[in-house]
């Protein structure tokens, strides 16, 4: 599930990062350009000065070695006279190695005599160096190097090849010079780090005022909405989204959540209305129907008949509570209090002559102290008698229902009859459900009621099989 709050944190975080690795990396490119450029600039320079000194007096040399081998080359005085030459042209700078090529590649002269007679003609650097009469270097990093003081490792070093040219303009051949920027290219990298640091300080303070701060403020106004939302229920009719201080891209969304609660609040109080009303208007019928049975000749009929209409009551009345207890915002106040003991005398009291009528017993145990619990007096005698109504319809004549009370504000109610099975016993408290079967005369309303009114006390309701079979329904109430 998308989480906006993190989603936006998260994705600012890869954002930034990405940027600053982005200016770092830029940064770090540009300075390695101009160290390339400032260094041929350096090299273009120094192999001016050589040539200035080595033309007047090796110029010919240079020109006519195109016909030499490699050897014959090395063994030539030129060579060292040049090398000594170069050496202390070279005194005091970064330069670890000078080469002299002819025009068609011929390495002349090499400060590692090794390479003197070697053909670079295929270096594409050296032939753009010879064809467009343009200094042409390359920043490349050596493990191992082969200089005028000897071997020298891990070395970063830019190599400039710069054409030779005489003063018709001829291009006669090509310096190479190497030059070694180690230290400047680590005082780059050094420098690079060192401003990526700041750049995360300065950033990552930004980042924090940005996430934890104005979108924390931002999205405050969201949070308040989820948590209305929340609360909204069947009995928090009226209850609105707050649009104070939404934001304008969620405002269209929070007001159309708005509308569609007001056509549910609409729709569920014409519910409600319907069912009170219609359970009004069967009870005076129910009524008439049952004086109008007092005078019927026939008995057993009217007996038989009497039974169909009293369950027909009991329904109505069940129907009645719903519609109540739907309406009701709230059926407690937080405040209020009762005494569960009396509450359950008084239920057993109205019920215990119709449970003797029909070959039954109701018996009242426990502790004989007042229970005070969180309640509502009227709304809890109406779940006990629902309870107590459902133990006496499934325990069998000559059986009895009993109520256990305990000190901690627990009431027990067990019957006889059949019991609940176990994959029933989340289902048992649902609306209109019944048992497979099960052929009484109740419609499946009493324990949906019981539960909404148990749990409207912040209480819980639970069923298990009673010790000597049946079920045990306990109601758990909040002790004062």
């Amino acid at each position: 599930m998308l989480r906006i709050y993190r989603y936006l944190a998260l994705a600012s975080a890869v954002v930034l990062l990405l940027a600053l690795a982005m200016v770092a990396w830029f940064y770090h490119q540009h300075a390695v350009l101009n160290l390339v450029e400032i260094s041929t600039k350096h090299n273009v320079g120094l192999n001016r000065v050589m040539l200035n000194t080595l033309w007047s007096k090796y110029g010919d040399y240079l020109i006519s070695a195109r016909d030499l081998d490699g050897p014959t080359l090395r063994a030539r005085p030129e060579t060292r006279e040049i090398h000594e030459t170069i050496k202390e042209l070279s005194a005091g700078v970064n330069v670890l190695k000078v080469k002299i090529y002819n025009r068609d590649g011929l390495t002349i002269f090499s400060s590692d005599p090794a390479q003197i007679g070697e053909d670079y003609s295929g270096r594409a650097a050296f032939m753009a160096a010879v064809r467009d009469g343009e200094p042409s270097s390359a920043l490349t990093f050596r493990d191992r190097f082969s200089a005028f003081s000897g071997e020298v490792f891990q070395r970063d070093i830019v190599e400039t090849y710069v054409p030779i040219s005489i003063e018709d303009g001829d291009i006669l051949g090509a310096f190479e010079v190497y030059t070694d920027v180690t230290d400047i290219k680590q005082r780059i990298a050094r420098t690079t780090f060192n401003m990526l640091i700041g750049l995360f300080a300065i950033f990552g303070a930004l980042y924090g005022v940005l996430v934890f701060g104005i979108m924390r403020r931002a999205i405050a106004p969201i949070r308040r909405a989820s948590n209305q939302a929340a609360k909204i229920g069947p009995r928090s009719s009226g209850v609105r989204l707050p649009t104070s201080g939404m934001p304008w891209e969620v405002l269209p969304l929070v007001t159309a959540v708005n509308l569609a609660l007001d056509r549910l609040d609409r729709a569920l109080d014409a519910q409600r209305r319907f069912a009170a009303d219609s359970a009004h208007e069967l009870l005076t019928p129910l009524a008439v129907l049952g004086a109008h049975l007092d005078t019927l000749n026939e008995k057993k009929v009217a007996t038989a008949l009497r039974q169909d209409v009293d369950a027909m009551t009991d329904v109505v009345h069940q129907l009645l509570d719903l519609a109540e207890l739907e309406s009701e915002g709230s059926v407690i106040n937080e405040t209020e209090t009762v005494d569960l003991r009396e509450i359950c005398v008084e239920v057993i009291t109205m019920l215990a002559p119709l449970a003797v009528r029909d070959g039954k017993q109701l018996a009242l145990s426990g502790t004989e102290d007042m229970i005070m619990v969180k309640a509502n007096a009227r709304m809890l005698h109406r779940a006990l008698r629902n309870l107590i109504e459902n133990a006496t319809a499934h325990t069998p004549p000559g059986t009895r229902v009993e109520i256990q009370l305990d000190e901690e504000g627990v009431v027990r109610v067990t019957d006889q009859g059949p019991g609940v099975p176990p994959e029933g016993r989340d289902a048992v408290f649902h609306r209109f459900w019944r048992g497979d079967g099960e052929t009484g005369s109740g419609a499946g309303l009493g324990l949906s009621i019981v539960k909404r009114i148990v749990e409207s006390f912040d209480g819980s309701v639970t069923v298990s099989d009673a010790p000597g079979g049946g079920a045990c329904f306990t109601i758990y109430l909040v002790k004062i």
